[in-house]
């Protein structure tokens, strides 16, 4: 899946706008990290961030920003 392709249809607006689906953009890094073998702490190590903020951000329990992405992408490098 492409970080692209990661909308989904606003729940606010009845579907005339589109949201970023984090469970989506999650799912997408996780795979990406994995590709790359690394584990969860060892990303949260590299970005600086608690384990337990990765694993939620991978699950789309929290919210994706554009400089996390960039962040997380870089330390996937």
């Amino acid at each position: 899946m492409s970080l692209r392709s990661s909308f989904k249809t606003c729940p606010f607006c009845a579907g005339r706008g589109k949201v970023l689906d984090d469970r989506a953009i999650g799912q997408a890094m996780r795979d990406k990290r994995k590709k790359a073998g690394l584990t969860g702490c060892e990303m949260a190590k590299r970005l600086g961030l608690s384990p337990t903020l990765i694993c939620d951000l991978e699950r789309g329990r929290r919210r994706w920003n554009a400089q996390r992405q960039r962040q997380y992408l870089e330390a996937i490098k």
